[in-house]
């Protein structure tokens, strides 16, 4: 399971990297609910949209915050403003 996310992860922020937008709508779109883009980070604990936010790749960042939205917020058990959720999804720190 933990190796699947792995790869998963590994997939998304290869997509952002290369700025492969489509490719990266199409997995997640394919993957509904099934990818948690708010929680997934990468070894420098950037989240994929912070990941995205830095190589201003705006194209993936709209499509994983339309994603995150969609699915990933909506499931707050704390029932948080979304406002919030975006700035805490956003805020996030990392080991830069």
């Amino acid at each position: 399971m933990l190796e699947n996310a792995n790869n998963e992860t590994q997939t998304i922020f290869k997509f952002i990297a290369k700025n492969e937008y489509k490719k990266l709508g199409q997995y997640l779109e394919k993957s509904g609910n099934g990818v948690n883009v708010v929680d997934i980070e990468e070894s420098r604990q950037y989240t994929a949209l912070t990941f995205a936010a830095f190589k201003n790749h705006t194209k993936c960042f709209r499509i994983l915050y339309e994603h995150g939205c969609r699915f990933n917020l909506t499931l707050d058990k704390n029932k948080k403003p979304m406002a919030k959720l975006l700035q805490i999804w956003a805020d996030r720190l990392t080991d830069e």
